[in-house]
C-alpha cells in the first residue's frame, strides 16, 4: 500500500474509533488530510481542510503543522503575501514550540515567499538566516540543497 493510501486509511480509522476525541478529529485528522492534499498537488484542497483547524493553530498538539502547511499551500498557489504571513507567524512565535522543526523551515518559507514577491533583498536575508540556523545540519538534507540552489539563482540576479 502506498504511503498516501495508508495515511488516508489510518485517518479514517482514527475518526471511526475516536469520534469524540476533539484534538484528533479537529486537529490531527484535518492536518493529515491537508498534508495528503498537498502531496497530491491539491493546494486549494489543503487550505480548505486546514480552515477549521485555524482556531487550534496554537494548541500544543498542532505544533505549527497547520500554519506551516497553510504556508506551503499558499506558496504553491503563488500567493506570496499569504505564504509570508503564515511563515512569519511561526518565526515570531517560536516560544510556543521552541524545538519545532518548522522554525528553521519557516525561514526558508519566508525566503521563498519573498522571492516569489520579487523582494530579492528580503529573500536573500531569509535564506541567510535559514543557513545560519542550519549551519551544523547534514549538508545533504534536501531543504538545504534546494535552498542553496535557490539562493545561488538570486545571487546571479542584477
Amino acid at each position: 500500500m502506498c504511503a498516501i493510501a495508508e495515511s488516508a486509511s489510518l485517518t479514517t480509522e482514527l475518526t471511526k474509533r475516536f469520534p469524540s476525541a476533539t484534538l484528533t478529529t479537529r486537529v490531527s485528522v484535518p492536518i493529515a488530510a491537508a498534508a495528503l492534499a498537498l502531496a497530491k498537488g491539491d493546494a486549494q484542497g489543503a487550505l480548505e481542510r486546514l480552515e477549521p483547524v485555524r482556531q487550534y493553530d496554537h494548541a500544543p498538539l498542532a505544533e505549527f503543522w497547520s500554519v506551516y502547511l497553510r504556508g506551503q499551500a499558499y506558496l504553491r498557489l503563488k500567493n506570496a503575501k499569504a505564504a509570508n504571513q503564515s511563515f512569519q507567524e511561526i518565526v515570531t512565535r517560536r516560544g510556543e514550540v521552541p524545538v519545532s522543526m518548522f522554525f528553521p523551515l519557516s525561514y526558508l518559507g519566508v525566503a521563498r515567499s519573498a522571492a516569489l514577491a520579487q523582494d530579492i533583498d528580503g529573500a536573500k536575508k531569509a535564506y541567510e538566516e535559514f543557513f545560519a540556523i542550519w549551519k551544523d545540519a547534514d549538508p545533504e538534507l534536501s531543504p538545504l540543497v534546494e535552498a542553496r540552489a535557490e539562493y545561488a539563482k538570486l545571487e546571479r540576479l542584477p
